[in-house]
């Protein structure tokens, strides 16, 4: 990008997205949720189910106007097509250029731009998944639910003040602080190094690797958990999502294309002894307080750290 043109948000979303590598065993793959929805249904305190697909009138029936989340509602794929929405949305084979040889995920990044003060802003980055599977030590019956969504925050900060319609290039280097993979319940960190990778368009970006069936997020494959063992590999479908952000924030007045944004309830069954189906983006506390402080940690220090160059 030219130092000549403004940034925007949406630049700034692009350039710091993640390249997600999948395992190679992987099975359950993104969607987006558009094509979720209009394959589920759902069910609601009363017992009684709307079929698919789902209108914009049915989702905002559904939604309270709120970010309070609520059990009164839930999303479920109705039986007789599981097998078909389980997976995802299908992958695509690279014949050339990035990710030659390799199929990639074509699913978008929903980034969330939470900005902290006039130089820092974190983003966030969600993906939904279909379904989740519990894999390893576990049955995949106890743990597994149908609608998961992860996330992957980074942050940037600028030595001058932000702003996208009168700043240059917001690619300066040193701009990347930390990054913070979702990982089940408290159980990710900030990492200040992770491993970087030269994209298609010349720049790089922080490589996150994608747990099978969970879809835990880590910043390399050498995975250490004390609970049970999570799958990671660098030779699986990789996701370039930088070529798929899509831009979301709340509002009062949801436009339609974003009115799932507004559901209050679960996105998925969630029949499952342990596996519960989670709700959505907005309704997560890191929505307005960032990761901060997850699992006792302290912010990391405002002074921007330099990106490793590509190897």
């Amino acid at each position: 990008m030219s130092s000549s043109k403004p940034a925007s948000d949406i630049d700034v979303m692009r350039r710091w997205a993640p390249v997600i590598y999948f395992d190679d065993e992987e099975s359950y793959f993104p969607s987006s949720t558009w094509w979720y929805l209009n394959q589920v249904e759902i069910e609601d305190y009363k017992g009684d189910t709307h079929k698919p697909p789902l209108s914009v009138k049915k989702i905002r029936d559904h939604s309270d106007g709120t970010q309070k989340p609520s059990t009164k509602y839930q999303l479920r794929i109705p039986g007789k097509t599981a097998d078909d929405i389980k997976p995802g949305e299908a992958l695509v084979k690279a014949g050339s250029g990035e990710g030659s040889g390799k199929k990639l995920c074509t699913a978008p990044f929903y980034c969330h731009l939470l900005r902290i003060d006039d130089k820092t802003m974190d983003l966030q980055y969600f993906f939904f998944y279909p379904y989740d599977e519990v894999v390893g030590s576990f049955d995949s019956a106890v743990g597994s639910h149908e609608g998961d969504w992860e996330h992957v925050t980074v942050r940037v900060h600028w030595s001058k003040d932000y702003n996208p319609g009168k700043s240059g290039d917001p690619m300066l280097d040193g701009a990347f602080v930390s990054l913070f993979p979702s990982a089940h319940d408290g159980e990710s960190d900030w990492c200040i190094h992770p491993e970087w990778e030269t994209c298609g368009d010349g720049l790089s970006r922080p490589r996150v690797y994608c747990a099978r069936g969970t879809h835990a997020n880590y910043v390399s494959t050498d995975v250490s958990r004390w609970f049970s063992k999570d799958y990671v590999s660098e030779t699986g479908p990789r996701w370039y999502g930088y070529h798929y952000v899509e831009a979301v924030a709340w509002s009062d007045n949801l436009s339609d294309d974003l009115c799932w944004l507004g559901f209050n309830g679960q996105w998925g069954a969630t029949d499952a002894a342990i596996g519960h189906s989670p709700f959505g983006p907005a309704m997560k506390p890191e929505w307005k307080d960032s990761d901060w402080g997850k699992g006792g940690l302290q912010p990391v220090s405002m002074v921007p750290t330099p990106s490793p160059k590509p190897s």
